[in-house]
């Protein structure tokens, strides 16, 4: 359970923001299932732990993990599962990390957006006890619903647009050619093809020693070349 008290308006511009998906497994995440997850674990700040941490991925001393840069939507039984560990460095944690550094501004755009306009929604109820008095008359009543409307499209620029058409990514550079229950045949930009397993209890020897999340053409690991041989 995390100690960042998170107000609901942050919750769902960080949901919105993100795509309205799940971070650790990349499916669509209705917001009552939705948990804010700190990718670096909150538990990590103010000790010896946390530096090599952010060193390794490549990140400031003074990286903040209660900013909107580490934290991420994800599923509420994703996110327990994760619990407290720290991510060994990977490319894809790298990817997810720096993509939340790059929607901060977003978020806080929308966190802006959405404060003003429950102030104008008490401007709004406000309204509507005058209208019961008759103080105001049918062409501001009018006025007030079309402002009502613009109100609900608020938060739509700065939702994520979907990925139509897009190849399907294992990491940010390992694209999926073919799928099936059991593997993924996936490509590298070199044009290396190899094998991923698919699931979500992948064990770790699929994971490359060097690079991280991987496929591998026999004992090459696809992403980096690094061949194992044992």
């Amino acid at each position: 359970m995390s100690n960042q008290n998170l107000s609901t308006a942050q919750r769902q511009a960080i949901w919105t923001v993100h795509g309205e998906r799940c971070y650790l497994c990349h499916e669509l995440c209705v917001f009552s299932d939705t948990e804010i997850d700190h990718v670096i674990p909150e538990r990590l700040a103010g000790t010896d732990e946390l530096r090599p941490i952010l060193e390794a991925l490549g990140l400031k001393a003074d990286f903040n993990l209660f900013s909107y840069e580490n934290l991420l939507p994800s599923h509420r039984l994703c996110n327990r599962r994760k619990s407290g560990r720290a991510f060994k460095p990977s490319p894809i944690i790298q990817h997810e990390l720096e993509r939340a550094i790059e929607k901060k501004t977003s978020v806080e755009k929308l966190i802006e957006t959405t404060d003003k306009r429950r102030k104008k929604d008490k401007v709004f109820a406000d309204a509507l006890i005058l209208i019961e008095a008759g103080e105001l008359d049918k062409n501001d009543i009018i006025r007030l619903q079309e402002a009502e409307h613009r109100l609900r499209e608020v938060s739509e620029p700065f939702r994520e647009p979907e990925r139509v058409d897009q190849p399907l990514m294992l990491t940010p550079q390992l694209k999926i050619i073919h799928q099936d229950q059991f593997r993924a045949i996936v490509q590298h930009p070199s044009g290396r093809v190899g094998a991923a397993p698919v699931g979500k209890d992948i064990h770790p020897s699929w994971s490359c020693p060097n690079c991280g999340i991987t496929g591998w053409s026999g004992a090459m690991c696809i992403q980096c070349g690094m061949m194992i041989d044992d």
